[in-house]
């Protein structure tokens, strides 16, 4: 008996067909197309927030790629390679009742709960993937709300270098 299941997820402006039949599992990136009446996420317009570089609050917060980590005074870069970039994120002793948002270069890319600990990794977009140096955000708003401000600040600096 063979199963085949096919979920599609959304990623900046790009569909990710996931098909796992038996056990054989594979990704297929293709380029969505546009059509002025989808509304998607990835259709939408993204906001650059301009964000301070100083440290807000309590808590830990670094990044890490196969070059090294911030919490261990390491360079951390990547290397473009055609396909998706990610940084790996760490975060820790943060108030668990708030939301922590993750931006790079001013665009917002995830938000978790954080609390605690957690550690996972971010997708560089599209429009921020180009050779040289970038900046990366952990913040919490007070009550989660922009307009209040923030409570928590950690910024690190990563670096995307060619091939």
């Amino acid at each position: 008996m063979i199963v085949s299941v096919d979920l599609v997820l959304d990623y900046s402006g790009h569909h990710i067909l996931s098909r796992l039949t038996g056990y054989h599992f594979e990704l297929i990136k293709t380029e969505e197309k546009a059509n002025p009446n989808n509304t998607s996420a990835s259709q939408k317009e993204k906001i650059e927030y301009q964000l301070p570089d100083e440290a807000i609050g309590s808590g830990e917060f670094n990044i890490s790629s196969a070059s090294g980590s911030t919490e261990s005074g390491q360079a951390v870069y990547i290397y473009k390679d055609g396909n998706w970039l990610q940084i790996g994120i760490s975060a820790r002793n943060l108030d668990g009742t708030l939301l922590t948002y993750f931006y790079i270069d001013g665009i917002e890319v995830d938000s978790k709960q954080v609390g605690l600990g957690m550690d996972g990794s971010l997708y560089v977009p599209d429009t921020k993937a180009n050779a040289g140096k970038h900046k990366v955000h952990a913040v919490q708003y007070k009550d989660n709300d922009k307009a209040k401000g923030l409570v928590f600040n950690r910024v690190h600096e990563f670096e995307i270098k060619e091939k």
